[in-house]
């Protein structure tokens, strides 16, 4: 008796043909379905912005975008959302002149960078050395170390804080604690609360608004919290001035007829009223 066999070519056939391509997306129907890793495309987000780059990562309900190679691009990647996408355009891919004018002027680009850090650094040295003391922090050796009264000038040094200041940049860090990330998470610094509308479309809260408005001193204070700087104290107040008195209470006018003032000590008496009897 002869038993017929499957050929082992057939199982292997459809065990490739379920086996889905290196570097495919996810095929569901999104709005990615046809991005593959590498390729260039260009998002157009719900709120009409456009973002071009060249695809990292693309998964059902994100991709990641390479923007180090676009004209003016940053030195990052960036991921979008699915929900956040309008439509994606695929594009052609570069040649190799286009591939290396780009690599030049990604690399001018990260010189240029460079040499503005530099020339910041030189900045801070050369310095004049009133700006040097103020950095250093306060005199170790002046009078108010040998334990005489330091002198209030009314005014704060270079980047120092007033006590008003102070005391609302404490209030906003209290508000907005550096614990919780704001100000070094991803999605709580300034410079992304500043493209997050454009980028994503996506409106600030009234808590991102009001931090992003108050950046500048919740900062400072941070700064000077950490680095124990002293805080200015508050101008005195002009020699002779004084507090101004409260107003006393004004009573109410009653009704009838306003009373006669009493006459004074040693004057005659005023005469009678007209159509007075006469005593």
């Amino acid at each position: 008796m002869t038993i017929a066999c499957r050929p082992a070519w057939t199982v292997l056939l459809v065990l490739l043909s379920l086996r889905m391509p290196a570097g495919a997306a996810p095929m569901d129907g999104g709005p990615f379905e046809a991005v593959r890793r590498g390729d260039r495309v260009r998002l157009i987000l719900k709120s009409k912005s456009p973002v071009t780059g060249v695809v990292r990562a693309v998964e059902a309900e994100r991709i990641t975008l390479d923007l180090r190679w676009e004209e003016g691009g940053v030195e990052g990647t960036l991921s979008v959302d699915r929900d956040l996408v309008r439509s994606v355009q695929v594009m052609a891919a570069w040649d190799e002149r286009e591939l290396a004018r780009r690599r030049e002027s990604r690399m001018r680009r990260l010189q240029e960078a460079e040499e503005e850090l530099s020339r910041a650094a030189a900045g801070r040295e050369g310095s004049p050395p009133e700006a040097d003391a103020s950095r250093r922090g306060p005199d170790t050796k002046g009078p108010a170390a040998s334990g005489g009264s330091p002198v209030a000038t009314g005014k704060p040094a270079s980047g120092a804080l007033t006590p008003e200041e102070m005391e609302k940049g404490l209030a906003l860090m209290k508000e907005f604690p550096p614990k919780e990330g704001w100000g070094t998470a991803s999605d709580k610094t300034a410079d992304w609360l500043k493209i997050k509308f454009p980028v994503i479309g996506a409106a600030l809260t009234a808590a991102e608004q009001k931090f992003l408005d108050n950046y500048d001193l919740w900062l400072r204070t941070k700064q000077a919290v950490e680095s124990g700087a002293p805080i200015a104290a508050p101008a005195p107040k002009p020699v002779g001035e004084t507090a101004t008195p409260a107003t006393a209470p004004v009573e109410a006018p009653k009704a009838g007829p306003n009373p006669s003032p009493a006459p004074a000590a040693g004057s005659p008496p005023p005469p009678p009223p007209p159509g007075a009897p006469i005593r």
